[in-house]
């Protein structure tokens, strides 16, 4: 990668020690003891990959379920790395420190096997296999006396607290105590922004010398931040700034000879790869936030919001929150990150590099170049309106992430962040933003010109390259897959190219075409209706009966807003799904979806259902007085995100699980379950459920117990079940669980409970 003269690689490496030994194990020291007191059983002994198929290694080699759940940010003492070839990892480092560059060019980059072991204050340790590269733009990501660099880091196996992929930022980058304030603040105000804490890193330097050097440890936009906020897995977009920083590095960046390059790129291309929904959805996204750019009045700096969905003072609030924060260098365009939340047709943004110093300073700086002044005020003024911020609960976030500020100090930021938004709200302008359609911003941008847009229309199975101006473009073979149009550049016939959205038509259409969707009220909520089922309303009795003949006909109740003393009913004559699809273009799973709602007495009855879940309830909170499933093709009842408490739930014959609670607050009254073709009951993904009595029949295993959940039982009547219950880890992002149950009957004397997991019997 770097040219060398002999002579000067040895006189940088008599520095450095010829021996190199790494001796971390994948372990945790644990004081758990393995012991079976009264009716309780810890840690059985079993083949575990031959019972159950899901399960991955126990996290930290066993650490128990009630220590691994009480950790905190503030619980690690210290993270060391070990830099598995540490010789080329400090050799990239010291050719970077001689670099004279601003900018840190790609070259640097380079990934590096490491082992990553967290050390906790209350003794424990765990170490895991890493990926470890250099993180940052500019050269103050590098400390070139020291040779230590800001760090992009994705864990290969376990999790620290839940995040598996985090960056460790030298803290003058981030201006230190700033980023952790903004993005504390920033989540209490319930904004999308990444758990982000002071850390101490420890590493053996180019001397070979133990080093500790202070680092802000922040999680990357992925999928456990997503599901950690309450939201399911969907696209997650961000500006390319590959032709920015070409020009930046190149000192080719001259405003007045054109803007630079910028367009929407996804971060989880994986995602879209896994079905052609998915892809769907991916391209959607990416046209969406491509309008949002070239349809702008500065497509350098801003966005249109118009494009973003349908509830824009959602961004207006969070500029008026960054602005009011200092931390507006994060709502420039090349900064901007976005998860598109399909089952609302609704980007959320996501904070990521403001700069603030807001501690220090506190003032306002604005921003010369944003001009939708009025909406801005706006958003200030909701936000004010809406704001439910505890103080006390805001200092001891602040604590846990180690930032060490008495409670005088907090009250004080926070009125100075108040008295921000109260200027921001009285602002005034009578400056209207002109914006231009894209064919006038294209002609201000700087094109490479071998550069292509390409257009995917998977509906279609249409496929288009044009060249940067629009006006000529041809057909193209990408082999009928979604696996060569994700990856961030496409290699097409004679050049490269990168997709826009999913047709030239759409995305050179100025006009924010809104799908045609069919509404209809329930109380204060909403009932869209996919496919064109039968539908019988009669809203004197609130009753709602629903006929599926078709694949595609699906239901959605969604708020904000309420739902209380309905009796729904819905009965399906497809035979068996072809498709076997998990989730359709719309993110849907169920042939019923609860999003968004609160509810109350509600009595449902579902029969023959298609979908992957017969019904499926998200972020949602409530009571249902009566469930009936009978029939359902794959899932009976899912809840994500959710408390809800059901006090009877009858679920007879599902081909996959009877009941599926993840990630939530859940509480039932009466369950019974027949014929559950894998789990009876299955809890994961960090819930928490109470269940009063239950009764099972036929299932392969009775109570599936996963990834950092808590099961309580009061009684339990299991029966003709291969495993009565099985307590595990199936997710990396998770750790160990806990299953209590007050009175167990069971007829199989097979159980799995993996080191680390907990259970309860008796008690």
């Amino acid at each position: 990668m770097h040219q060398k003269t002999n002579l000067f690689f040895k006189l940088f490496f008599l520095t450095i020690s010829l021996v190199f030994i790494a001796t971390f194990s994948i372990s945790l020291y644990s004081k758990n003891k393995q012991s079976v007191e009264n009716n309780t059983i810890i840690n059985p002994l079993y083949e575990t990959s031959k019972i159950i198929p899901d399960e991955i290694e126990s996290l930290c080699n066993g650490i128990g379920y009630s220590s691994y759940n009480n950790l905190s940010f503030s619980d690690i003492n210290n993270i060391e790395i070990d830099y598995l070839d540490r010789e080329k990892w400090f050799t990239n480092l010291f050719y970077l420190s001689l670099n004279e560059g601003r900018a840190i060019s790609s070259e640097f980059k380079d990934t590096y096997q490491a082992h990553i072991k967290v050390n906790y204050k209350n003794e424990y340790f765990c170490t895991f296999k890493a990926e470890v590269r250099i993180s940052g733009d500019w050269n103050d990501h590098v400390d070139k006396i020291n040779l230590v660099a800001s760090m992009d880091i994705k864990l290969l196996d376990g999790n620290i607290l839940g995040i598996t992929k985090f960056k460790l930022f030298l803290p003058k980058t981030r201006n230190g105590d700033n980023e952790i304030f903004t993005t504390v603040l920033l989540n209490q105000l319930g904004f999308l922004s990444p758990r982000s804490f002071y850390v101490n890193v420890q590493y053996r330097n180019h001397n070979n010398d133990q080093s500790i050097y202070k680092f802000i440890f922040q999680e990357k936009l992925s999928k456990e931040m997503i599901e950690f906020n309450g939201y399911r897995e969907a696209p997650l977009l961000e500006t390319n700034e590959t032709f920015y920083w070409d020009e930046v590095i190149n000192n080719k960046l001259n405003l007045s000879k054109g803007i630079p390059l910028m367009f929407a790129k996804s971060l989880n291309s994986y995602w879209a790869r896994k079905g052609t929904p998915q892809s769907i959805i991916t391209i959607e996204g990416l046209e969406q936030f491509n309008k949002s750019i070239f349809n702008s009045y500065n497509p350098y700096t801003q966005l249109n919001y118009s494009y973003l969905g349908e509830e824009q003072n959602i961004f207006y609030m969070f500029d008026a929150a960054n602005i009011a924060l200092l931390a507006e260098h994060g709502i420039t365009n090349h900064q901007r990150k976005f998860l598109y939340n399909k089952l609302e047709n609704q980007f959320y943004p996501v904070y990521y590099d403001g700069n603030s110093n807001f501690i220090e300073l506190g003032h306002i700086r604005w921003r010369n170049d944003y001009e939708e002044l009025e909406n801005l005020s706006k958003g200030a003024k909701n936000l004010l309106e809406n704001l439910n911020l505890n103080v006390e609960i805001l200092h001891n976030k602040l604590n846990e992430h180690n930032l060490d500020y008495d409670l005088e100090t907090t009250r004080n930021l926070i009125s100075k962040f108040l008295n921000n938004l109260e200027i921001i709200s009285n602002g005034e302008s009578t400056v209207k933003p002109n914006y231009k359609n894209t064919l006038e911003n294209i002609n201000q941008i700087n094109f490479p010109k071998s550069f292509k847009l390409i257009f995917v229309d998977q509906k279609n199975n249409l496929y288009e390259s044009c060249t940067y101006s629009l006006s000529d473009c041809d057909s193209i073979d990408l082999n009928n897959g979604t696996e060569y149009t994700y990856s961030n550049k496409i290699k097409t016939a004679n050049s490269d190219g990168y997709i826009f959205g999913k047709s030239k038509e759409s995305f050179i259409n100025s006009q924010n075409i809104k799908e045609d969707r069919k509404f209809l009220l329930l109380d204060n909520a909403e009932l869209e209706v996919f496919g064109s089922p039968n539908i019988i309303l009669d809203y004197s009795k609130k009753t709602l009966e629903v006929y599926l003949d078709k694949e595609n006909q699906k239901i959605k109740i969604f708020g904000p807003g309420y739902l209380e003393n309905w009796e729904i009913k819905i009965s399906s004559v497809v035979i068996e799904s072809d498709t076997k699809i998990r989730l359709d273009e719309n993110l849907l799973t169920g042939c019923l979806t609860f999003y968004d709602l609160e509810i109350s007495n509600l009595n449902i009855e579902l029969n023959n259902l298609h979908c992957e879940d017969a019904i499926n309830i998200v972020r949602s909170n409530g009571t249902i007085k009566n469930l009936k499933i009978k029939d359902a093709h794959s899932d009976g009842l899912d809840i994500d995100f959710s408390n809800i408490a059901i006090e009877n739930l009858h679920v007879n014959s599902s081909l996959n699980d009877c009941l599926d609670l993840s990630a939530g607050v859940y509480k039932i009254q009466n369950f019974e379950a027949r014929n559950c073709y894998d789990k009876a009951i299955s809890v994961g993904e960090k819930a928490i459920v109470d269940l009063n009595k239950i009764k099972i029949n036929n299932s392969n295993i009775g109570i599936a117990v996963k990834d950092s959940s808590r099961v309580s039982i009061k009684s339990s009547f299991v029966e003709n079940v291969d495993l009565c219950y099985a307590v595990y880890r199936k997710k990396q992002e998770f750790g160990p669980s806990m299953l209590s149950i007050s009175e167990m009957s069971c007829n199989s004397k097979t159980n799995f409970i993996q080191n680390g997991s907990e259970v309860n019997i008796g008690k």
